[in-house]
């Protein structure tokens, strides 16, 4: 997958590791707009207002091009002094403009008790508990579902995608977890498995 990774420019120096891990399991990732300069936009500031208003709506352009050439987005959310889990405006707009075009979301921790956790709910990321293993495409988890639903001798693939989708709402998870769950149980995702999933949905959907 090719993966935007989003945080507080106050997290950046622990982006490295992250991001070499995620390239060792086949990854490409995209890193934040001023990762080399992280105090950018703070010499924009004293330069002036027209100067930071300019560089603003730049770097805004820029961070929606990065979200529109990636699969999925990677928030990095970790504390900021005491506010727990942080997610800044900034941040927030990445995750908006991920969730308005489709993109899948994760987040490194929890959702904060903040300004946007309604907001931040409604978009449904998934929550990876800073396990990378658990970053899996949805476009990936489509392929299984519909490859594996073939097997069944009713006609079930696209309404058994959205009844994984329906199930997992109902329990308050996103459809990524639930097939996470599967493939840390079995260490990978195979047929086996993700037949065994849908029929669990089945039977609870019946």
């Amino acid at each position: 997958m090719k993966i935007f990774i989003v945080c507080s420019k106050y997290c950046y120096d622990r982006i490295p590791p992250i991001k070499a891990a995620l390239e060792a399991q086949g990854h490409v990732v995209t890193l934040p707009n001023s990762y080399d300069e992280p105090f950018w936009e703070e010499r924009m500031r004293e330069r002036g207002e027209e100067a930071h208003r300019t560089w603003k709506a730049k770097m805004l352009m820029l961070q929606e091009e990065k979200v529109r050439g990636n699969d999925a987005l990677l928030v990095l959310n970790f504390d900021k002094g005491d506010q727990k889990n942080y997610i800044g405006g900034a941040t927030f707009l990445e995750i908006f403009q991920a969730w308005r075009i489709g993109r899948d979301i994760f987040l490194w921790n929890e959702i904060p008790n903040n300004l946007f956790t309604d907001e931040l709910l409604g978009m449904n990321p998934v929550v990876i508990e800073g396990d990378l293993a658990q970053i899996v495409s949805s476009k990936t988890i489509r392929v299984f579902v519909l490859h594996a639903g073939s097997r069944f001798t009713t006609m079930i693939s696209e309404r058994t995608f959205l009844l994984l989708h329906e199930q997992a709402s109902r329990c308050n998870v996103s459809a990524n977890m639930l097939l996470c769950a599967t493939l840390n149980r079995y260490g990978r995702l195979t047929e086996e498995s993700i037949l065994e999933l849908l029929y669990f949905i089945l039977r609870a959907g019946t």
